[in-house]
């Protein structure tokens, strides 16, 4: 039987494959089969739905051949094995039936090619499965837990971890959709952060299922209606995801195409995956708490620098603020001396301005006088000019005259600007 999708003529395969004595599987790169020969659509009972036929396959022994130990499925295997894949597998037939068979695979950029050939002892009637299934279980677990936590941890980025992990998780397991809410302790509240394929998810705070397995910290598996018009119901796993016994958020995950229960394997392997899941969110977590702390440290260091440089000025005002309070006594001590004795002076040549005659000598007198009285005043004005500038007398806010600061500031740079600046009041 054939079914469109492959580039290959239909007549040619017929005529190689339709009569060989091997079972022939072609799927392409979307997991749909698209040629079966006479033999394999007897095994597969003419289903071209890989979803009907691949769960009855499982490892016999071991794989060989392969880098990557994914998923308990070789039909799965094969198809995300990079290169030839070799394998001893069962295919179950009945309830205690299995037939064995040898599996290789290949593929090209579209499609892959599976190859089931008989072996000796093809058919044996068992009560169970394998007595190294076990091993062949923990072999994969341990294999895909590993792959999964490798890729998650390449990332430091919290969303892009829960994103790889969901991604991981659905296509190595097969899983239709899925998504991760976040929990908050405090508020005992579900926020849907990441998803799988999930176009609508529903309230998850009113949610019966999630509910348990928040309260009781251990999977739940429930049956959710999936389709409103089909009143088609799914089973869905919700499992927790906790670190240090706080519950960080929820996994749920679906079989929405395929009506299998979950297994008790898928189950525990998602729980191990959660774990190194939590592991990996706290990381995260705890990441970018630091940047936030840095983040914090920098904006606090910024305004302690600030802070010192206003510091660092405010002492220069004050060094500066004392030492014209020293110059200003300096001065403001022999200055008085000065003006006290041009006072004495000008009385005492008053007095005597009448017995001199020659008045010429008066003019000199009175304008040394008026001369000494001028640059008396003026140095008067330049202290208090001074003062004015460090604000020495004053507190440290309080309304002043703009214009006064002005003229002071002019007055003590004015023999730097008096050639070059004309200054209009």
């Amino acid at each position: 039987m054939i079914r469109t999708g492959l580039n290959v003529d239909k007549d040619t395969l017929k005529a190689l494959f339709d009569d060989s004595d091997e079972l022939l599987v072609i799927i392409d790169k979307n997991k749909n089969i698209v040629y079966l020969n006479r033999k394999a659509s007897s095994l597969f009972q003419n289903s071209f739905q890989l979803s009907d036929v691949e769960h009855l396959f499982s490892f016999d022994i071991c794989i060989l051949n392969s880098e990557n130990i994914m998923v308990y499925n070789p039909i799965q295997e094969a198809l995300l094995a990079r290169e030839v894949m070799k394998a001893e597998v069962l295919f179950q037939a009945g309830e205690n039936e299995y037939r064995k068979y040898l599996l290789k695979s290949f593929k090209n950029d579209e499609n892959t090619v599976i190859i089931l050939s008989e072996t000796p002892s093809q058919t044996e009637n068992r009560t169970e499965k394998p007595t190294n299934d076990s091993a062949r279980k923990l072999a994969v677990r341990t294999g895909l837990i590993n792959r999964i936590s490798t890729s998650i941890r390449q990332s430091l980025e919290l969303n892009r971890i829960i994103e790889i992990a969901l991604e991981e998780i659905s296509t190595s397991l097969g899983i239709d959709k899925g998504y991760f809410a976040e929990y908050q302790q405090q508020k005992e509240k579900l926020t849907l952060k990441n998803n799988w394929n999930m176009p609508e998810v529903q309230d998850l705070n009113n949610d019966s299922g999630i509910k348990q397995a928040i309260s009781e910290q251990r999977s739940v598996v429930s049956m959710i209606m999936t389709d409103m018009d089909s009143n088609r119901i799914q089973p869905r796993l919700v499992t927790p995801v906790i670190y240090k016994d706080k519950i960080q958020g929820i996994l749920a995950f679906y079989h929405v195409n395929n009506t299998r229960t979950w297994h008790e394997e898928e189950i525990s392997l998602i729980e191990g995956l959660a774990s190194q899941l939590a592991v990996a969110i706290n990381q995260a977590e705890m990441l970018e708490t630091a940047i936030k702390q840095k983040r914090e440290l920098e904006q606090t260091l910024l305004k302690l620098k600030e802070t010192q440089a206003q510091l660092i000025q405010s002492e220069k005002m004050a060094s500066l603020g004392q030492l014209v309070a020293g110059v200003a006594h300096e001065i403001n001590t022999p200055l008085g001396s000065i003006n006290s004795n041009n006072g004495i002076l000008a009385k005492c040549i008053g007095k005597i301005s009448k017995e001199l005659e020659d008045s010429d000598i008066l003019d000199i007198f009175n304008e040394a006088i008026s001369t000494n009285t001028e640059a008396i005043r003026r140095i008067n004005e330049l202290v208090k000019s001074l003062k004015n500038f460090a604000r020495l007398d004053e507190a440290e806010y309080q309304e002043t005259d703009i214009h006064e600061g002005i003229k002071s500031t002019l007055l003590l740079i004015n023999h730097e600007i008096k050639d070059r600046v004309e200054v209009i009041e």
